[in-house]
């Protein structure tokens, strides 16, 4: 198993690309409220190799639930880029 470090893929994605027939990355979705992590998904997926995404609700700005704007459009281009998505829900989803 190869893990991100919150935001940092640096790691992940050499072994991606060193060992493309052997592992498959999941990246962690960046909610900043500028709508900057719709393009660092993109990033990750076209440049960086990785197949899927995983939303983290306790990284939404505080107060915000992942049904806000940002998570629509994030959810969205995941889905136009044909990656699946995942969450990680230790808390719950607060929908």
């Amino acid at each position: 198993m190869l893990m991100v470090h919150l935001f940092d893929h640096s790691l992940v994605a050499s072994v991606l690309k060193s060992y493309p027939s052997k592992f498959v990355g999941c990246c962690l979705a960046k909610p900043d409220e500028d709508g900057s992590g719709v393009k660092h998904l993109e990033d990750l997926v076209s440049k960086d190799g990785y197949k899927a995404v995983r939303f983290n609700p306790e990284l939404w700005p505080s107060g915000q639930k992942m049904t806000n704007e940002v998570g629509k459009a994030l959810f969205s281009r995941a889905g136009e880029l044909g990656v699946p998505v995942g969450f990680l829900c230790m808390k719950g989803l607060s929908l």
